[in-house]
């Protein structure tokens, strides 16, 4: 899996669920999501997110994928179900991961600099056509607290609009914490599930590493979907002409036990690790 398809799985998922994770006042529940995507033409299908004290587990968010994130031990666990493969990221590996594309993005650039100039130019855009995001510029967002109030999904939520500088939009129904009982748990697993996509995203974008990270990944709509002290129960996102891209909605919650084998990466599949 390349670094930058990986990028967009784990930030699209990572917004998902944190328009998502909600809590009540027990320690293991399922949470049962409905989301539909023009793309897929519009036909609603399901989603569920897993919580269990500090491990979540996303599934059905994204295509073919599911993340799991253990805040006992800050370690996040991409799956891909097509290639039966998984990909386990902490801290250490980050780092790790972090010094090897430096090392040979070093390595390259000194290559480039005993070659004749043409030969030098024609490299160099076959290295920014490997590296799509190195031109974009970073996209940032604003976040309008409208005041206005509904029962959303058996919740009081606020409508907060998002939009982005690149023309995209969100309309976002908010629930605070405050009435969410019980929240306290699952506010603490996803601040350090943010906490680790924000140091990988922080790895990336050192030096000549910042031609990996997205645009929309760099734009720091985590810390304003923070910001908010509550997360949405329903979420319309809207494409730059305004048309509806994909709406999600929290249809209703279940207490149940959940296995620990639930928030491993399932028996049989391969780990793998980001190529460049």
């Amino acid at each position: 899996m390349s670094i930058h398809s990986c990028l967009q799985k784990l930030g699209r998922s990572v917004l998902l669920a944190s328009v998502f994770l909600v809590s009540n006042a027990f320690a293991g529940h399922v949470y049962n999501l409905t989301h539909s995507d023009s793309e897929g033409g519009g036909e609603a299908e399901s989603a569920t997110i897993l919580v269990d004290g500090a491990k979540v587990k996303m599934s059905g968010l994204d295509e073919d994928s599911e993340v799991i994130f253990d805040g006992s031990s800050n370690t996040l666990i991409m799956v891909n179900h097509a290639e039966k493969s998984y990909l386990k990221m902490d801290k250490e590996s980050i780092e790790e991961l972090s010094a090897k594309l430096s090392q040979a993005m070093e390595e390259m650039e000194r290559q480039l600099a005993n070659v004749p100039p043409a030969q030098r130019k024609m490299m160099e855009r076959m290295m920014k056509g490997k590296m799509p995001a190195m031109d974009e510029p970073e996209i940032e967002t604003t976040v309008n607290r409208t005041g206005e109030t509904d029962t959303v999904a058996g919740y009081e939520a606020e409508k907060v609009e998002v939009s982005s500088t690149d023309g995209s939009s969100q309309e976002l129904w908010v629930v605070p914490w405050s009435k969410l009982g019980g929240a306290e748990d699952i506010s603490q697993a996803f601040t350090g599930m943010s906490s680790l996509f924000d140091d990988l995203m922080g790895a990336l974008s050192q030096g000549p590493m910042a031609g990996f990270v997205d645009g929309k990944l760099k734009s720091g709509w985590l810390g304003k979907l923070q910001s908010l002290e509550g997360f949405p129960v329903m979420a319309k996102v809207y494409d730059q002409a305004g048309e509806l891209v994909s709406e999600t909605l929290l249809s209703d919650i279940e207490e149940r036990a959940i296995a620990g084998s639930e928030f491993k990466a399932p028996k049989g599949y391969k780990m793998q690790k980001m190529k460049m």
